[in-house]
């Protein structure tokens, strides 16, 4: 979607960032059988390597209890 510059713990990173949508129809864990979810990734063009993912989900026949709506990921160090 665009390259920018990003911070995270572990520093500030030029990022490619890079959205996905994933459709699920037959999981058989999920009442109705099916979801989606939207993946928003920044990949580090220096270090090659996602320093940050977030993730959003949609469940068409509801949120099953134990689930959960969204996530994030980051990098929290980093060495050279």
């Amino acid at each position: 979607e665009a390259f920018e510059r990003i911070t995270v713990p572990a520093g500030a990173f030029n990022a490619l960032r890079i959205k996905s949508v994933i459709d699920m129809t037959s999981a058989a864990h999920i009442s109705g059988g099916a979801y989606s979810y939207t993946k928003v990734c920044w990949w580090s063009v220096d270090l090659g390597r996602n320093v940050k993912c977030e993730f959003a989900y949609d469940y068409p026949e509801g949120t099953p209890d134990t689930f959960g709506k969204s996530a994030t990921q980051t990098m929290k160090s980093y060495t050279k």
